[in-house]
């Protein structure tokens, strides 16, 4: 988390010139332990200035017209905080890979086409990303480890301070970058981060290179939280146990699941009751494993595997 950390200023430092760059995501089990202030520190280093902030919404539409609003008004650091709910949606998803894109402003008919090379925080108790955002957030966890840390006193005005010393933190961050890739060693055993490659090199690598963790260990815990990871976990699991790698149709995979005729499959039924709403249906079924075909998980493929004689569609857990 700390490695998190010095990696979003160095995001902070050099988002201008990068094609794209993760969320940071800065969360904590409970209130006043300081992500708004990390938040600010890290605007702070970068622009002299608290970061701008913005609100999520209620729902997603308003969430998207506020962050398009943010967007044309060009800040270098925004931080959306204190999100109280989850968090997905397809252009924060954009605004994060993609070096320009197109929206509309409030109350126009047409659409413009701005850069969105800008630094974009959020600050969450228990920060919930959902969807295709998961992939895309850097997270920093803090934990005060009290009860009450709000309450917590300390001898120095961090704020004050990091503006003190402001000169120095910006010179030393990019020494840091510099001195990595001027050192002939930028090669990096890093797993690649898909679409933030640029990033990589120059905001996460540094600091793998002077010996502190990857940056992006903390973000791990987020695809363990997955609700649809942990489904296709349990059902996966549960399935491949019945049939091991045997072709076979929804339908026969509920009926091995009939708590009347198949006691010992407790575990497969729970699955399915999750999987399918708990309205278990060979289509409700079948629409679940064709949305899911294709994915990997804890070794173990889902592919259709044709028709029957009957023409309906056979699956099968495969094992790579």
């Amino acid at each position: 988390d700390k490695a998190a950390a010095y990696a979003a200023v160095l995001t902070s430092l050099v988002r201008r010139v990068l094609p794209s760059a993760p969320l940071v995501g800065i969360t904590a089990p409970a209130p006043g332990t300081g992500k708004s202030l990390l938040a600010d520190a890290i605007s702070i280093i970068a622009t002299g200035r608290r970061a701008a902030v913005l609100g999520l919404g209620k729902d997603d539409i308003e969430g998207d017209k506020r962050l398009t609003s943010a967007l044309l008004a060009g800040d270098a650091v925004i931080a959306i905080d204190n999100v109280e709910r989850p968090m997905f949606g397809d252009l924060i998803c954009q605004a994060l890979t993609q070096p320009n894109i197109r929206i509309r402003p409030l109350g126009s008919g047409y659409l413009v086409s701005t850069p969105t090379n800008i630094m974009l925080m959020v600050t969450a108790n228990n920060l919930d990303v959902r969807g295709d955002l998961r992939r895309r957030v850097m997270l920093v966890r803090l934990d005060a480890r009290v009860e009450r840390p709000e309450l917590r006193r300390f001898t120095t005005d961090f704020l004050q301070e990091i503006a003190r010393q402001r000169g120095e933190l910006v010179q030393a961050g990019l020494t840091i970058i510099r001195a990595y890739l001027a050192s002939g060693d930028a090669q990096s055993d890093l797993p690649t981060f898909g679409g933030f490659e640029h990033w990589s090199r120059w905001c996460r690598e540094p600091l793998t290179w002077l010996g502190l963790p990857d940056p992006l260990l903390a973000s791990e815990m987020l695809r363990a939280q997955d609700p649809d990871l942990v489904i296709q976990q349990q059902f996966f699991a549960a399935w491949f146990r019945v049939f091991e790698d045997e072709p076979v149709t929804a339908a026969r995979i509920i009926a091995a699941s009939d708590p009347q005729t198949n006691s010992g499959n407790d575990d497969l039924r729970s699955a399915l009751d999750t999987v399918c709403a708990e309205r278990i249906a060979p289509r409700r079924l079948t629409y679940w494993l064709r949305k899911h075909q294709g994915r990997m998980v804890d070794g173990m493929r889902l592919e259709s595997r044709g028709m029957d004689k009957d023409h309906t569609m056979l699956w099968r857990l495969e094992r790579c």
